[in-house]
C-alpha cells in the first residue's frame, strides 16, 4: 500500500512540475510570436513611399528596388520559416520535449535577430537618401549664392590679382560642370552619389573664396610692398656710403639680387595658386631685409658710440697711465718706512703693462677710423672691449692704493695701542706697590714679567726701519693680551685678598668659642701670609659656614662691592 501511494505522489509531483515548466516554456514561445508580429507590422513600406517622391531614375530605383526584394523577403520567407518553427516548439512542448524546444527557441531568436537588423538597415539607407536631397537642395543655394558672388568679386577686382586672376578665373570656370552634373545625378534619381559631388563642390568653392580673401594682400606685398622696402634699404645704403660710413662687410649686392629673385619666385608662386610657397617666400624675404636693416642700424649706432666715448677713453687712459705712475712713486716712498712682500711691489708694474697695451690697442683703432676701411661696429666692439678692461682695473688701482696709505694708518693705530698698554702696566705696577698685602702670588710676578718683555719687543718692532707692519700687528695683539691678562689677574687678587681680610675679621667673634673655627681662620691666616689669597678665602668662608650657616653671604651684602671671588667661595 505505501509503495502505491508514494508512486501516486511521484507521479502528482512530476505532473506539477511538468505543467509548470510548459506554461513557463509556453510563455518564452509567446515573447518570440510578439516579436515576429512587431517585426512583421512595422510601417516599412510606407516608409519607403516616401521615395516615390524622388525622381524614381539611376541610384534611388535600384535602392527602391532592393529594400522592396529585402522586406518581401523577411516577411514571405523568413518570418513564414518563423511560424513554422514557432508551431513546433509548441509542439515539443506539448510533448515535453523540452531541450528540442529550446534549440527551435534558439533558431528562431536568430531568424528574428537577423530580420530586425536587415529592417534597421533598410530604414538607415532610407532615411540618408532622404536627407541627401533635402541637404542638398539647402546646400546648392548657398553654392549657386557664392559662385556668383566669386564671379562677380572676380571681376570687379580683377586687377587686384593680377595674372593669379587667370588662374582663379579657370578653377570657377571648371565649377560649371560640376553644377551641371549636379542637376543631372538628381535628375536621374542618384541622390547620394550626387551628395557626394555637393561636398566636393563646397571644398573647391571653400578654397576659390579663400584665395579671393587672401590673394590681395599678398599680391600687394610682392607687387609693391617688397620692391619697395627693397628700394628703401639700397638707398638708405648709398646714403651711408655716401655718408662716408664703410659697409664691405654687408653683402649689399649679393643679398639684393638674391631678395629679387625671391620676389620673383614668389610672383610665380601666386600665379599659379600656390600660396603657402608664396607666403613662406614673403617671410623668408621680410626676415631678410630686417637682417640688412639691423646691419646698417647697428653701424650708426656704432658710430654714435664711437663719437661719444673717444674722447673720454682716452681721457680715461691717460688718466690710469697717470695714476699709476703716481702709485710707482708712492710705493717707492712706502718701501722707504715699511717692508712689502715682493708680490706687492709686482702689481704697480702689472697695471702699467695692462693700460701699456690699451694704450697701443687704442692708438690702432684710431688709426683704423681714419682710415675708414673697418666696420664701426667692429671698431666700437674693440674700443668697448677698452673701456671694460679700465673699469676692471681702476678698482684694483685703487684698492691698492688704500692698502698702501693703511700702512701709516696701521702705524698709528699700533703707536696708540703701546701707549695705553705701557701706561695700563704701570698702573698695574702701581697697584701691586700700594697694596699692603704681604706677598704676591708666583704666577702674577711671571705674568708680569712676560707684559713686560713683550711690550719691549713691540718696542723694538716700531724701532726698526723698515717697519715690517704684519709682525708689529703680531706683537701689538699679544702684548695686548698679556697685559689686559696681568692687570685683571692681579685686580682679581686684590679684590679676593681683601675678601680674605673681611671675612677673618667676620670670623673673630667664633674663634674663642668654636674650636673649628680658630683653626680654620688659623690655616688660612698662614695661607694669607703665603700669598695664597684665593686657598685662604675658601679655607675661611669654610670655618665660619659651619658653625654660622649663610655667613658668607651676610658678609658679601656688607661688603662695599660684591666680587667674583666672595661668589666663588
Amino acid at each position: 500500500m505505501e509503495y502505491i501511494i508514494g508512486s501516486v505522489v511521484l507521479v502528482i509531483l512530476i505532473f506539477t512540475i511538468s505543467l509548470f515548466w510548459r506554461k513557463k516554456l509556453y510563455k518564452e514561445v509567446d515573447k518570440l510570436e510578439h516579436l515576429k508580429l512587431e517585426i512583421q507590422h512595422r510601417p516599412i513600406l510606407e516608409e519607403m513611399t516616401k521615395v516615390k517622391k524622388l525622381n524614381m531614375n539611376g541610384q534611388t530605383e535600384e535602392l527602391f528596388e532592393g529594400w522592396r526584394q529585402t522586406w518581401t523577403k523577411v516577411l514571405d520567407v523568413d518570418l513564414g520559416e518563423v511560424d513554422k518553427l514557432l508551431f513546433d516548439a509548441e509542439e515539443c512542448i506539448d510533448k515535453l520535449r523540452f531541450r528540442k524546444s529550446a534549440h527551435i527557441r534558439e533558431e528562431i531568436n536568430v531568424m528574428l535577430k537577423k530580420a530586425e537588423i536587415e529592417m534597421n538597415q533598410i530604414l538607415v539607407e532610407l532615411e540618408e537618401l532622404m536627407g541627401s536631397d533635402e541637404k542638398n537642395r539647402i546646400e546648392m543655394e548657398t553654392i549657386q549664392a557664392d559662385f556668383k558672388e566669386a564671379k562677380k568679386e572676380l571681376f570687379a577686382q580683377r586687377h587686384t590679382y593680377g595674372k593669379a586672376a587667370e588662374a582663379i578665373e579657370r578653377k570657377i570656370e571648371a565649377l560649371d560642370p560640376k553644377l551641371m552634373q549636379y542637376n543631372e545625378m538628381t535628375l536621374e534619381g542618384n541622390y547620394l552619389a550626387a551628395r557626394e559631388l555637393v561636398l566636393t563642390i563646397t571644398d573647391e568653392l571653400a578654397q576659390i573664396t579663400h584665395l579671393l580673401a587672401q590673394l590681395p594682400d599678398i599680391y600687394n606685398e610682392i607687387h609693391y610692398a617688397l620692391p619697395a622696402e627693397l628700394t628703401e634699404m639700397k638707398d638708405g645704403f648709398e646714403e651711408m656710403v655716401q655718408a662716408g660710413y664703410p659697409l664691405a662687410h654687408v653683402p649689399i649686392e649679393k643679398d639684393t639680387t638674391t631678395l629679387q629673385q625671391s620676389i620673383e619666385q614668389a610672383r610665380t608662386h601666386v600665379n599659379r595658386l600656390e600660396i603657402t610657397e608664396a607666403e613662406e617666400l614673403i617671410i623668408k624675404t621680410h626676415q631678410r631685409i630686417d637682417s640688412l636693416y639691423d646691419f646698417l642700424e647697428k653701424e650708426v649706432d656704432a658710430l654714435a658710440n664711437i663719437k661719444q666715448y673717444d674722447e673720454s677713453t682716452a681721457q680715461w687712459l691717460d688718466q690710469m697711465h697717470e695714476q699709476n705712475t703716481s702709485l710707482q712713486t708712492e710705493i717707492e716712498f712706502v718701501r722707504q718706512g715699511y717692508t712689502l712682500n715682493p708680490s706687492d711691489l709686482d702689481i704697480p708694474k702689472g697695471f702699467d703693462k695692462r693700460i701699456g697695451l690699451l694704450h697701443n690697442k687704442y692708438a690702432i683703432i684710431k688709426e683704423r677710423i681714419g682710415m675708414n676701411e673697418t666696420a664701426y661696429s667692429t671698431l666700437w666692439s674693440e674700443m668697448y672691449t677698452i673701456r671694460e678692461e679700465l673699469n676692471d682695473i681702476q678698482p684694483a688701482q685703487q684698492s691698492f692704493k688704500e692698502q698702501l696709505q693703511s700702512l701709516r694708518q696701521d702705524e698709528v693705530k699700533v703707536r696708540e695701542l703701546k701707549q695705553q698698554l705701557k701706561f695700563k702696566l704701570k698702573e698695574q705696577d702701581r697697584m701691586l706697590r700700594t697694596t699692603n698685602l704681604p706677598s704676591f702670588p708666583e704666577y702674577i710676578l711671571n705674568q708680569a714679567r712676560d707684559a713686560h718683555e713683550q711690550l719691549f719687543q713691540l718696542e723694538q718692532s716700531l724701532s726698526e726701519k723698515p717697519l715690517n707692519i704684519v709682525t708689529i700687528q703680531q706683537h701689538a695683539a699679544t702684548s695686548n693680551e698679556m697685559i689686559d691678562a696681568v692687570y685683571n689677574d692681579t685686580n682679581d687678587m686684590i679684590k679676593t685678598a681683601q675678601s680674605v681680610e673681611r671675612v677673618i675679621q667676620y670670623g673673630n667673634r667664633y674663634r674663642s668659642k668654636y674650636e673649628a673655627v680658630y683653626i680654620g681662620l688659623s690655616e688660612a691666616e698662614l695661607l694669607f701670609r703665603q700669598g695664597q689669597y684665593q686657598e685662604a678665602l675658601e679655607k675661611a668662608a669654610e670655618a665660619i659656614e659651619s658653625v654660622e650657616p649663610g655667613a658668607l653671604k651676610r658678609i658679601e651684602e656688607l661688603s662695599p662691592k660684591t666680587t667674583k671671588e666672595d661668589q666663588y667661595a
